[in-house]
């Protein structure tokens, strides 16, 4: 173990571009559906339904927490709705689940999807036995990452030490609440829809303590476990 990881205890990841590969097609379907959704309920075409999804995924940190704040929809209609997608585009990795069962400590799931997806990525990629619980949106309230709020929940639920933890997601902007309260955090970089026009250099974000590309080489990196 990396001299700067030899005290973390607890390990939180993110799930959808973090467990698997961003470059599957896997969350363009979910997007796709959450147009779907927006389509159908403001009866908009697909360009402005793109347009309105991104504009909350911005101004909320999730499409969902947009049209909840601002129309008081059923956060689970919308997620049933936009998680009926196929799972053929990821697969299990049987390196990287050797890798979890080799990493010490505690292992969570802190996601901003809720449960019912989580559970159904983890147990399709054969992952679900290496995490004591998953962390998810209703678990914080419907109140989603970026905020401080769901970090200090789990925290406490847990009863883990914030300076003992480090959280993995593939967007930075997630991990400044969890540098804030203390935590080592791992930025694993991929180009998106988000990140256009913005820059990939970790000098950028000084709340991202390491960045990485892959998750499969980190594990191995900190495990000391040889490709």
């Amino acid at each position: 173990m990396p001299t700067a990881l030899q005290n973390i205890s607890t390990w939180l990841f993110d799930l959808d571009n973090t467990l698997y590969s961003a470059n599957s097609n896997l969350f363009p379907q979910i997007h796709e559906r959450m147009g779907e959704y927006l389509m159908n309920y403001f009866k908009i075409t697909r360009d402005a339904a793109h347009d309105l999804r991104f504009d909350y995924f911005k101004k909320y940190g999730t499409t969902m927490r947009g049209m909840m704040v601002e129309h008081k929809i059923d956060p689970h209609d919308f997620m049933e709705f936009v998680h009926n997608v196929p799972l053929d585009d990821i697969a299990p990795c049987p390196t990287l689940s050797a890798l979890f069962e080799q990493l010490p400590g505690r292992k969570f799931i802190f996601t901003n999807a809720d449960h019912r997806h989580a559970n159904r990525i983890l147990n399709h990629l054969q992952l679900r036995h290496h995490f004591e619980a998953i962390f998810d949106i209703a678990d914080g309230d419907f109140i989603c990452k970026p905020d401080t709020g769901p970090y200090e929940t789990l925290l406490r639920r847990h009863n883990l030490n914030a300076t003992e933890c480090c959280m993995i997601d593939d967007m930075q902007v997630n991990l400044k609440a969890a540098a804030d309260l203390g935590m080592t955090t791992v930025w694993m970089r991929h180009e998106a829809e988000w990140l256009r026009n913005k820059p990939l250099s970790a000098e950028h974000y000084p709340h991202c303590h390491h960045t990485i590309n892959d998750l499969t080489l980190f594990l191995q990196h900190i495990t000391g476990t040889k490709a």
